[in-house]
């Protein structure tokens, strides 16, 4: 299980590489798609890769997205991931509801 923090700001939905190796994403193979993305004040190299997501709690739900894995092997955030526009967003509805010190997720 990977943590990820849904993030309304991030265009993209990204994971760090040590994500990508635990998945078996091969980062740094030729032909796959590159580009850099702004992320923590920095440009950061990543490799797009379709891959399977889910919602651990929501065991019927699974979907195929373009996901963005940076390629810096020292790269550190608090959590694995970041949930953003495509790829998340843009399947669910997210109500954030802060003073019950939890969120709703619902298919969109």
């Amino acid at each position: 299980m990977t943590r990820a923090l849904i993030d309304s700001g991030s265009p993209l939905t990204v994971f760090d590489y040590g994500t990508a190796e635990a998945l078996g994403v091969r980062i740094g193979q030729a032909g796959h798609r590159s580009g850099t993305i702004a992320l923590m004040g920095s440009a950061r190299p990543v490799q797009f890769e379709q891959v399977q997501l889910s919602i651990p709690k929501m065991t019927d739900v699974s979907w195929g997205s373009d996901v963005a894995f940076i390629k810096q092997t020292d790269f550190q955030m608090p959590f694995q991931g970041i949930l953003g526009q495509q790829g998340f967003l843009d399947r669910f509805a997210v109500t954030f509801r802060y003073f019950n010190g939890h969120f709703d997720i619902e298919g969109s």
